[in-house]
């Protein structure tokens, strides 16, 4: 976190100020493969880490979403107790 705040969002300032197109890091959870224990909810404490009604009409439980808030630093991920399903990383522009 500290490196991206010292090193990587400077750069990405820049260029944007140039006009180049950037890809910023966020996380999404895949509605698929969440076990709905809220883990990456209840440790991390990220703002941007909610909860909305599950997709899939077979499954009555809520799974938890990413909103736009997201800065892609990644402790939902390292927190959550199935961290190898969700949340995971993606590029977005």
């Amino acid at each position: 976190m500290l490196n991206r705040q010292r090193r990587v969002k400077p750069m990405i300032k820049q260029a944007v100020a140039e006009g180049q197109r950037v890809k910023r890091a966020r996380f999404y959870i895949d509605p698929e493969t969440c076990t709905g224990d809220h883990g990456c909810i209840r440790l991390s404490g990220c703002p941007s880490l909610t909860i909305r009604d599950n997709p899939d009409p077979l499954r009555s439980d809520p799974v938890s979403y990413v909103d736009n808030s997201c800065v892609g630093c990644g402790v939902c991920g390292t927190n959550a107790h199935s961290a190898v399903l969700c949340p995971r990383s993606r590029a977005s522009t």
